[in-house]
């Protein structure tokens, strides 16, 4: 199992319970901000796969699909930890973003 298939099973678990609190359902206090954990998580997984994809097969195998995901998953996850530490007003929702997309990266990952 490669760090990158690791990081994003931890994903999983770590994006119901960002949805949960996002959603009101249920808090789960653990004294860090799990989105935050989550969101570099997201980052450093995306950096693998790209450094992962261009070092197995080289550059011309990188493909629009994997800079585009990059940028959508980067995007939200950077925005995320740029609000938490810059302290500009975070968007409504974006934590129920940023848990649906760890969740579904988790679900990614389980095969």
């Amino acid at each position: 199992m490669n760090l990158t298939k690791l990081l994003a099973i931890l994903l999983f678990p770590l994006g119901i319970a960002v949805i949960l609190k996002a959603t009101g359902i249920y808090s789960l206090e653990v004294g860090y901000d799990l989105a935050l954990i989550g969101a570099a998580l997201m980052i450093l997984i995306q950096l693998f796969t790209l450094f992962m994809v261009h070092k197995e097969y080289g550059k011309e195998k990188i493909k629009l699909m994997n800079i585009f995901s990059f940028i959508v998953f980067v995007g939200v996850a950077g925005y995320y930890i740029a609000s938490t530490f810059a302290g500009f007003e975070m968007w409504g929702p974006l934590p129920l973003i940023l848990g649906v997309m760890m969740f579904l990266e988790g679900m990614y990952a389980m095969p």
